[in-house]
C-alpha cells in the first residue's frame, strides 16, 4: 500500500486499510531518515489513520452492545432467540 500523506481521504478507508497505512507510517517513522517536514506530515497522518480506527472500534463495539442488549431482552421477556447455537 502507497502511503498517502494528509488527512484526507480518511474517512473512506476501512479499519484494515487504515490499520495496515498507520503501521507502514510507523514503521517509516522508526526506520529511515526522513527531513523533518516529512515527518511532520506522516505524523499528522498517522494521527488521523489513529483516530479513524478508534471510531470505527467505538462503532463496531455499541453495534455489539446494542445485539448483546436485544439479546438479553429477548431472555428475560421469555422469548427464546433464535440462536444457531
Amino acid at each position: 500500500m502507497t502511503v498517502e500523506l494528509g488527512t484526507e481521504n480518511i474517512s473512506a478507508l476501512s479499519y484494515d486499510q487504515a490499520i495496515t497505512e498507520a503501521e507502514e507510517i510507523l514503521n517509516r517513522l522508526e526506520n529511515e531518515k526522513l527531513p523533518i517536514d516529512q515527518v511532520l506530515e506522516m505524523s499528522k497522518r498517522a494521527a488521523g489513520l489513529i483516530k479513524h480506527c478508534q471510531g470505527k472500534i467505538q462503532e463496531i463495539g455499541g453495534e455489539v452492545d446494542k445485539i448483546l442488549a436485544s439479546l438479553r431482552a429477548d431472555t428475560t421477556s421469555g422469548q427464546s432467540p433464535d440462536l444457531p447455537f
